[in-house]
Parts: structure tokens; C-alpha cells; sequence
């Protein structure tokens, strides 16, 4: 019974240990080729009763369970769509857009935003992870008819990852995951060198204190407060 039980707590531990080395978006998205649904939208009018010309250029809110509920646009040349999700705290959860060209679907799972855009016949067109204003890790490529374009690796020159930018604010009592916008990160070029912008916001000081981190060891390249602008 104990060896049973040791060879299980084993199997748990190996799963657990090659999810935590997985790339942080392979965590949320597949590097695989995959369809959208071409039919969302007609899916959830039907569901919910609604035609669409009745609703050209104007937005329904419908009320799903427990708190949450979707809200619904529709361009007034009836050419597409942009729907939302929001849970019961009226945090966007999903939002998917209908336009000329395909589809977007995006998930908000924070802190993260899952990002995936599609071609007119469902195939995906690229998808990848982002936090912020930038794509962390492997963004997929594809080509219309569903082949696989290319990989592009956004940590190239970014040894020192998003990741350990994380755990260097924790180190450092910066709350880099905090729902609002208080903290913001950029991957910039500094001096031509890749590099980790990490700017806080100091709302008593009327000040942004940045950071600069060098993309590849890590080190601080530059510290400095810019002030807010002046009121008139």
C-alpha cells in the first residue's frame, strides 16, 4: 500500500515539476493549429432570441447567471460584431470582434491575456500570450489554409525573462500583478541594449519611479523618478 501510495505522490510530483518547466504560454495556449467557430455570433442570437438587423449600431447587455453577463455590439453596417464577457465582479473575462478581415478572440485570465486571431474561414491566423503592452514567449503563425507559418520567440535577447521580472518585484515589494495600472512593464531598448522597463507609480510623491533592467542578466541599468504632470 505504501509503495502504491509512493508511486503515485511520484507521478503527481513529475506532472507538477514539467508544467512549472513548461514556457509560461504554452501554459495557457496550444502551439497546435486550431478554428473559430465562424458561427459564434449567429450561435448566441439564436440562443438568446435576437436578430440582428433589429440591432444594427446600437449594444444589448443580457444577463447570463449568477452576476454575469454579456454584452453585445453590432456595427450599424450589420459587417460584424464585438461581443463581451464579464463575471460577476464586471471584470471582462472574454471578448470576441467580428471584422473585415476574420475574427479576434481574447481571453483575460489574469494577469495574462490569451490572444488569438483568426481568418475569415475560422483558420487561425497567429496566437500568443500577453501581459501589458507586449507578447511574452513563442507567438504561432499560420497560413490561411491552416499550414504553420512560423514560431516567433518575443524573448529573443531576453535571458532574464518575464518570469524573473515578476519574481524580482516580489523580491523587491513591487505589485506587478495588481489589477489596476498602477504598475506597468515595457520590454524596451535601452542604450540598444533589450531591456526591462518597470514603472510604479508613486501617487503620494506625484511621481513614477522607474526601473531599468538589463534584458539578459538582470542587473539595474538605471533608477530615476519622472514627475507627474502639472495641474492647470
Amino acid at each position: 500500500m505504501k509503495k502504491g501510495l509512493a508511486f503515485v505522490f511520484l507521478l503527481i510530483g513529475s506532472y507538477l515539476m514539467s508544467n512549472a518547466q513548461r514556457p509560461l504560454e504554452e501554459k495557457y495556449i496550444s502551439p497546435n493549429f486550431e478554428k473559430f467557430n465562424v458561427h459564434f455570433f449567429n450561435n448566441i442570437s439564436r440562443k438568446y432570441g435576437i436578430k440582428k438587423k433589429n440591432l444594427w449600431g446600437k449594444t444589448k447587455r443580457i444577463n447570463t447567471a449568477k452576476g454575469r453577463y454579456i454584452i453585445l455590439y453590432y456595427y450599424d453596417d450589420g459587417t460584424g460584431y464585438n461581443y463581451y464577457e464579464y463575471d460577476s465582479n464586471n471584470t471582462l473575462k472574454r471578448r470576441v470582434t467580428e471584422w473585415n478581415d476574420g475574427f479576434t478572440d481574447d481571453i483575460y485570465t489574469m494577469p495574462y491575456r490569451i490572444y488569438k486571431d483568426f481568418y475569415k474561414n475560422g483558420n487561425i491566423r497567429f496566437k500568443g500570450v500577453s501581459r501589458s503592452r507586449f507578447y511574452i514567449g513563442n507567438v504561432y503563425y499560420f497560413f490561411a489554409n491552416g499550414k504553420k507559418e512560423k514560431i516567433e520567440n518575443t524573448d529573443s535577447g531576453y535571458r532574464f525573462n518575464y518570469e524573473r521580472v515578476v519574481e524580482y518585484c516580489k523580491q523587491n515589494g513591487i505589485d506587478i500583478l495588481n489589477k489596476g495600472d498602477s504598475v506597468r512593464v515595457f520590454k524596451i531598448k535601452y542604450e540598444n541594449l533589450p531591456s526591462w522597463s518597470i514603472e510604479s507609480s508613486n501617487i503620494k510623491l506625484r511621481r513614477t519611479d522607474i526601473i531599468v533592467l538589463n534584458g539578459e542578466t538582470g542587473t539595474i541599468i538605471k533608477e530615476y523618478q519622472r514627475p507627474f504632470p502639472s495641474k492647470h
